[in-house]
């Protein structure tokens, strides 16, 4: 079972782009950190907002801590390395995952996610170059090939 999850806002299936709002959810271990369980200000521009945390938990590996803020949202997580453990916190829920799977769920769970999306954004929309080369990034950094 996935890690992340990635939900749009209720949409026209048709015709989406790059700013569509929608949902960022943790699942881990019985415990679920998600923009869902908020407040309304907790939704966040979903494309934008998963380009930046790819390159926030890229990062990582020279950083021992990374604050994402959902964008256009108030949102936040906090991931924390400890050796080869990353803390996952946000309002009092706390998750601990092994680097590695995190990481590794974290690509395969956007490039699913991001197939499935593509396909409905015009061509010229700018969040397809930010989430391929983040996605690119991460998958250098994982040396997925």
């Amino acid at each position: 079972m996935s890690i992340f999850h990635f939900e749009l806002d209720p949409y026209d299936a048709n015709h989406i782009n790059g700013f569509e709002m929608g949902h960022i959810s943790i699942e881990y271990d019985g415990k679920t950190i998600s923009s869902k369980n908020g407040n309304a200000s907790d939704i966040c521009m979903l494309f934008l907002s998963i380009s930046d945390l790819l390159c926030g938990l890229a990062a990582l590996s020279k950083n021992n801590s990374y604050e994402f803020i959902g964008v256009d949202s108030s949102f936040r997580v906090l991931f924390t390395k400890k050796k080869n453990v990353i803390a996952i916190v946000s309002k009092k829920i706390e998750i601990e995952i092994e680097s590695e799977k995190l990481m590794n769920d974290l690509f395969s769970s956007v490039k699913c996610f991001w197939l499935k999306q593509k396909p409905k954004i015009p061509p010229n929309d700018i969040s397809i170059d930010d989430i391929e080369n983040s996605l690119s990034n991460l998958s250098e950094s994982l040396n997925i090939t």
